[in-house]
């Protein structure tokens, strides 16, 4: 059946409506192109106007081929600074800055600029710090004035927090800060002190939490501040007041993992080891010290238990295993080469600090022990405690390391300081009980000198008996550390403050 042919009424309808559909075509596509632009082509024939080849015509190809460049093609341009653009941002940059120039990495203070911004406690102390950082250098323009505004607020503020119930992690970041600050103006201060026992606080406040673990930055900082949990209460003759499994039992905050040449279960279990004798230790030498002015059978039973249990409570696997990746290499100082030409070379700070605090509380122990073995023989011999020769030996060897690694440590700042001069006291006071270099023909006296020569590049003290006054304080500490009495500039950091003195 053949269609019939289209009306002229229905051709006319399909002429306007086909008119209709191009008009609002064009419309469209004039609605697409840059504004105002009159020479954009639409349509089938768009990309021929435009200057483009299908591809099929050797003109087009040739069009679209790119022109052969050499590197002296292109002309230099300015290298594009990344400026942030907040205040939060670019406080966060200087900090991370000053953290790799003064040798901050790998401590606890990496866990501080990811917290910048949610505190203007945590501001402006972080801004202090910078500031007395690049105060420190010679040629800044950064003044003391400047310094003490940021600090200042950070104490202002830090009151503030206090009133609003701020969470614990950020009061402990702002006052190991504000202590920071403070060490880097003076060994010692009244706000310094007041501070110290400030961390104390917060640190026992955390134990009222009993539903969750201590947090990260918690554990971060109990080790860091470990002073406050053993000097303090040695000076102040009590118990340490961390002697509770929240802190015994707590896991060590190991920072660049990654970066360990030492299995981190090892760093790990050697810095927990330390940790639990920098608290428990206080209470034995504090039983010592009351044996010798008042003789109790019941409590020489006590301490001597105390301490076969604390001398057995070691892991000298974990102590092999971080030796085993040092490296020894020649000492490249003056400074003890001649009885000691070779040096220790540690791959991170955490397998340094590791080493150095396991060899200190190691010491401490054996000095109260070779002390008790004195003063206790029979009780002491009962126990099947190390005799003396076998501690005289042990403490030889750790003493060595000790200053095998004390030009490591020296290198790396404040960082590796902290722990160095505990280690320093520690072989000072082992020098008072024996001979402790015979082996390495190592006269006492010498020994002594380098010890004090060694203290002098961390206290900084000044004027014509400056290594005098070295020498002092490491007699007092290690007098305090075996059982003597509290002098000294420990005994005034760590006195309690005065009734009515808070962390202002």
């Amino acid at each position: 059946m053949q269609t019939p042919p289209d009306s002229d009424q229905e051709r006319a309808t399909r002429a306007r409506l086909k008119k209709q559909i191009d008009e609002e075509r064009r419309a469209r596509w004039k609605a697409r192109g840059p504004k105002g632009d009159s020479t954009r082509s639409f349509g089938p024939n768009a990309k021929a106007k435009a200057g483009f080849s299908n591809g099929t015509s050797t003109a087009g190809q040739q069009g679209a081929r790119v022109p052969h460049r050499v590197p002296t093609s292109y002309r230099d341009t300015g290298l594009v600074l990344h400026k942030p653009t907040s205040t939060t941002n670019r406080l966060r940059s200087e900090l991370v800055f000053m953290l790799e120039r003064t040798q901050r990495t790998e401590t606890w203070f990496e866990l501080v600029p990811s917290r910048l911004g949610h505190s203007q406690s945590i501001d402006a102390a972080a801004l202090a710090i910078i500031k007395a950082a690049e105060h420190a250098k010679l040629n800044t323009n950064v003044t003391q004035e400047s310094c003490l505004g940021s600090y200042s607020k950070a104490i202002i503020t830090l009151n503030d927090d206090m009133g609003r119930s701020a969470s614990t992690d950020d009061m402990l970041i702002t006052v190991g800060l504000l202590v920071t600050f403070e060490r880097m103006f003076a060994w010692t201060s009244v706000p310094l002190r007041s501070h110290m026992h400030g961390i104390v606080a917060l640190l026992m406040n955390s134990i009222k939490v009993t539903n969750r673990a201590p947090s990260e930055m918690i554990r971060a900082v109990q080790y860091t501040f470990w002073p406050v949990a053993f000097i303090g209460p040695c000076v102040m003759g009590t118990p340490s007041m961390f002697e509770h499994p929240r802190f015994l039992d707590a896991e060590p905050v190991l920072m660049s993992q990654g970066k360990l040449s030492t299995p981190a279960k090892t760093v790990a279990r050697a810095r927990k080891l330390s940790n639990q004798l920098f608290i428990r230790l206080p209470r034995l030498i504090m039983m010592v010290k009351a044996l010798q002015t008042k003789y109790s059978p019941l409590e020489v039973d006590t301490a001597v238990d105390l301490a076969k249990e604390l001398f057995e409570n070691e892991d000298i696997d974990a102590e092999n295993e971080l030796l085993h990746h040092v490296q020894i290499q020649k000492t490249e100082s003056e400074l003890g080469r001649d009885a000691f030409p070779y040096s220790m070379k540690f791959h991170t700070l955490g397998e340094y600090e590791a080493l150095m605090h396991h060899w200190s509380t190691r010491m401490i122990l054996s000095r109260l022990c070779w002390k008790m073995s004195a003063l206790f023989p029979t009780k002491y011999q009962a126990e099947d405690l190390p005799v003396k020769k076998t501690l005289e030996t042990t403490m030889s060897r750790m003493a060595a390391n000790v200053l095998m690694a004390c030009h490591w440590g020296l290198s790396k700042g404040e960082a590796g300081e902290s722990c160095l001069i505990i280690d320093l006291v520690s072989v000072w006071g082992a020098l008072n009980d024996f001979d402790l270099f015979a082996s390495r023909k190592l006269d006492p006296a010498k020994a002594r000198s380098l010890l004090k020569q060694i203290a002098h590049k961390i206290m900084r003290t000044a004027g014509p008996n400056a290594l005098d006054e070295c020498a002092d304080r490491l007699q007092a500490a290690s007098e305090l550390f075996s059982g003597g009495k509290s002098e000294g500039i420990l005994q005034f950091t760590f006195s309690r403050p005065p009734p009515g003195q808070d962390m202002s």
